[in-house]
C-alpha cells in the first residue's frame, strides 16, 4: 500500500498511515498521501432553503479548515435523485459523505451508503442511529413553542406540518401533540394539514385553516418555508396577525424580526450543524473503528411579536429562550 500498487480502502489507507507515523517511518510517499486533499461530497434537498443555505456555509467553513473541496448536490426531494447523486459522488471517490436524507431514502441511497468505504454523516434528519449523525432536537423545542400560547391563553391551535415521514415533521408534531396533552386541550386532527415544506404548501394550508368558519386563533408553522406561504395567506385571506390569528415557527427567518409582525420562532444553529457534520466525519476517518455517535445541538426560541406578546415580553416557557 505505501508504495501504491494496489488499491486499499480509505480505512485500511488511515490505519497503515497512522502505524507507520507510530514507527517513525519517513518514506515520502506517506507525507504526500496525507497532504492529499480531502474531498466531501455533500447531498442536500435544496440549496435555496436558507436553513440548508446557512448549513452549507457552515460546511464549507469547516471544510476550508480543514483543507478539504466540498462537492454539492441537490435532490429536491427526489429519492430518485438523491440515489443517483450518492452514487455518483461515491464513484468519484469522495473521502466522506455529508447527507440530509429524504423522506425515502431507506428504500434506495441507505444500503448504498451502508456498504461505502467513505465516512457518512447524516445531517438534520436523524433516521438511523447506525449512522453518525448531527442535528437538533424538534421535539422539546416545538412542545415549548406551543405552550407559550397556550400561556398565552390559546385553547385552539392548528398545525401546518411538514413532509410526512421526514423524522423533523415527526419530531415537530410529537412537540405539538405533547403540548397540547399536557395542556388537556383537545386534538382537532383537522387543524392538522400537510403544507408539504413548501412555501406553496405552506399558502394553501394556511388558506385551508383561515377560511374554515371554525378556524383555530394561533397557527405552528412546521418550517421556514411554510412559514412564508402562511404569511402570504394571512394577506390573501385579509386576517391580520397577531389581532385575529397569532402564529409562531419552527426555524427562524434572517430578517424574521424585520417582517411585520417579527416572527416568534425557534432557531437552529444552522451553521454549527454544518461545522459538527465535518468534525465527525474527519473523527470516523480518523477512528473508522469507533461506534457512531449522534449529536444534538441547542436550539433557542427568538421572541417577537407573531405570537401577540410585546417585544419585552419573555416566553414562560422553561425551553431554553433567548429575548
Amino acid at each position: 500500500m505505501l508504495n501504491q500498487t494496489r488499491q486499499v480502502s480509505e480505512s485500511t489507507r488511515l490505519k497503515v498511515l497512522t502505524a507507520a507515523e507510530q514507527l517513525g517511518y519517513r518514506d515520502h510517499r506517506i507525507q504526500e498521501l496525507q497532504q492529499e486533499q480531502l474531498v466531501i461530497g455533500v447531498v442536500v434537498p435544496s440549496a435555496a432553503n436558507p436553513f440548508f443555505g446557512e448549513m452549507l456555509a457552515g460546511l464549507d467553513s469547516e471544510a476550508a479548515r480543514a483543507g478539504a473541496t466540498l462537492l454539492i448536490s441537490v435532490t429536491n426531494e427526489d429519492p430518485s435523485r438523491e440515489d443517483d447523486a450518492v452514487r455518483a459522488l461515491l464513484q468519484r471517490g469522495v473521502d466522506t459523505l455529508v447527507i440530509v436524507p429524504c423522506h425515502d431514502w431507506r428504500g434506495r441511497s441507505r444500503a448504498r451508503l451502508k456498504n461505502a468505504s467513505a465516512a457518512v454523516v447524516l445531517v438534520d434528519r436523524l433516521d438511523d442511529p447506525s449512522f453518525d449523525q448531527v442535528g437538533c432536537s424538534g421535539t422539546a423545542a416545538t412542545e415549548s413553542l406551543v405552550r407559550h400560547l397556550i400561556d398565552r391563553g390559546h385553547t385552539e391551535i392548528g398545525m401546518i406540518t411538514g413532509i410526512p415521514g421526514l423524522t423533523t415533521s415527526n419530531e415537530r408534531l410529537a412537540g405539538y401533540l405533547a403540548a397540547l396533552r399536557g395542556a388537556s386541550l383537545p386534538i382537532r386532527k383537522d387543524w392538522i394539514v400537510d403544507g408539504h415544506s413548501t412555501v406553496q404548501g405552506g399558502r394553501q394550508a394556511g388558506l385551508d385553516l383561515l377560511r374554515r368558519a371554525d378556524r383555530p386563533t394561533a397557527i405552528l408553522c412546521g418550517n421556514n418555508n411554510m412559514t412564508l406561504g402562511f404569511m402570504e395567506a394571512l394577506q390573501q385571506a385579509g386576517v391580520s396577525a397577531p389581532d385575529e390569528m397569532a402564529f409562531v415557527s419552527f426555524d427562524d427567518l434572517e430578517w424574521g424580526e424585520l417582517m411585520s409582525p417579527g416572527i416568534t420562532a425557534v432557531v437552529q444553529p444552522f451553521h454549527a450543524i454544518g461545522s459538527q457534520a465535518i468534525h465527525l466525519a474527519l473523527d470516523q476517518l480518523a477512528h473508522p473503528a469507533r461506534p457512531p455517535r449522534t449529536l444534538r445541538l441547542d436550539c433557542y426560541i427568538e421572541h417577537r411579536q407573531s405570537c401577540g406578546c410585546a417585544d419585552s415580553a419573555p416566553l414562560t416557557s422553561s425551553w431554553h429562550h433567548r429575548g
